[in-house]
C-alpha cells in the first residue's frame, strides 16, 4: 500500500496540476484550437487514464476507497509546498511583465510536476530497497509507461505553448532556483513514514482500530450497526480464514455477531489450519482447567 499512497497520491495532485492547466487553457478561445487543443486534450487525458489505472487496480483489491482517503490526506499535506511553488514561479514571470504569466506557470509546473513523477517510480524502488528491503519494481511495472506517457504528452504540449525565449528570458539568472522547491516535494512524497501515517489516517476514517504500527488506537472507534464499507469487507475477507472472529471485530470495531453474520453472508470460511489450531489450542485449556481442578 506505500506504494500506492506514496506514488499514487502523487499521481493525483499531478492530474488536478494538468487539469486545472487545460481549464485554464480551454478559456482562451485563441490559443485553445488546432494543434494546441489537440495536444493539452491528450496530455489530460493520459493523466485521467493513470489515475483510473490507480483506481481500477484498488477496486479490484477492495482497497479504492481507502486509497482515495490516503491521497487526500497527501494532498493536503503538500498543497501549501505546491501554493509556495506557484507563487515563485508566477512571481519571476511578473517581474519580467509577462503578459501570460498564469498560464505559463501552470504549465511550467505541470511539466516539473510530471517529470518528477517519473523520476518517483525509481525513486521510490530505491528507497524501498535502502530503508525495507523491499523490491518495488514489479510493484511499479503496470503504472510506468501511464506515468512516462503523462511527462511526453506534457512535453510535446511544452513545445507549442511555451517560448524557448520566454524561458531563458525569465530564469537566465536564476536557472536552476525553483527546481529545489519541487525538490523538497519530491523528497515528502517519497517519506515512507508521512505514508505510513497517511495510511493510518485512512484506515482510521474507515473503522480501523489500527494505527501505522499496527497496534490498536487508545481510543477504539465503535461501528457496531453501521453500514459496512467497502475497506471493512476487504478487511474480513483477507483476514477470516486464519484470525478469530474476536480479533477481527475489534480491528473494525464491530461485534463479534456482526463479524459472523457478515462472514456467513459473503461465503468465508475458516481455514484448515486455523481450525486444526483452535481445537488443539482448546484442548489444552480443557487438559489445564482439568488438571487444576484436580
Amino acid at each position: 500500500m506505500l506504494f500506492y499512497s506514496m506514488v499514487g497520491g502523487f499521481a493525483s495532485i499531478v492530474q488536478t496540476q494538468i487539469t486545472d492547466t487545460y481549464n485554464l487553457i480551454k478559456e482562451n478561445k485563441k490559443i485553445f484550437r488546432f494543434e494546441t487543443k489537440k495536444r493539452i486534450t491528450e496530455t489530460k487525458g493520459c493523466s485521467d487514464e493513470l489515475i483510473d489505472a490507480f483506481m481500477h487496480y484498488m477496486k479490484e483489491c477492495g482497497m479504492s476507497q481507502l486509497w482515495m482517503d490516503m491521497t487526500d490526506n497527501i494532498e493536503d499535506d503538500l498543497k501549501l509546498d505546491v501554493q509556495k511553488c506557484f507563487y515563485a514561479i508566477d512571481n519571476q514571470f511578473l517581474k519580467h511583465h509577462v503578459k501570460e504569466h498564469k498560464m505559463y506557470t501552470m504549465l511550467l509546473m505541470s511539466e516539473l510536476m510530471s517529470s518528477m513523477l517519473v523520476s518517483s517510480v525509481e525513486r521510490f524502488a530505491e528507497m524501498m530497497d535502502k530503508y525495507n528491503g523491499i523490491h518495488a519494481v514489479n510493484i511499479a511495472e503496470r503504472f510506468t509507461n501511464p506515468i512516462r506517457g503523462v511527462y511526453a504528452r506534457m512535453r510535446n504540449a511544452m513545445e507549442i505553448l511555451y517560448p524557448v525565449k520566454v524561458d531563458k528570458e525569465v530564469f537566465s539568472e536564476c536557472p536552476d532556483k525553483f527546481n529545489l522547491g519541487f525538490e523538497i516535494i519530491g523528497q515528502k512524497v517519497l517519506d515512507w513514514k508521512r505514508a505510513e501515517n497517511a495510511l493510518a489516517n485512512a484506515c482510521i476514517l474507515n473503522g480501523f482500530n489500527l494505527n501505522a504500527d499496527g497496534e490498536f488506537l487508545e481510543n477504539e472507534q465503535d461501528n457496531t450497526g453501521t453500514p459496512w464499507n467497502e475497506t471493512q469487507t476487504r478487511a474480513l475477507t483477507v483476514a477470516y480464514s486464519n484470525t478469530s472472529n474476536k480479533q477481527i471485530a475489534r480491528i473494525i470495531g464491530r461485534s463479534v455477531y456482526e463479524v459472523t453474520k457478515q462472514a456467513k453472508k459473503l461465503g468465508l470460511k475458516k481455514s484448515e489450519e486455523y481450525i486444526r489450531e483452535t481445537r488443539i489450542a482448546n484442548l489444552k485449556r480443557k487438559k489445564n482447567k482439568y488438571n487444576e481442578e484436580v
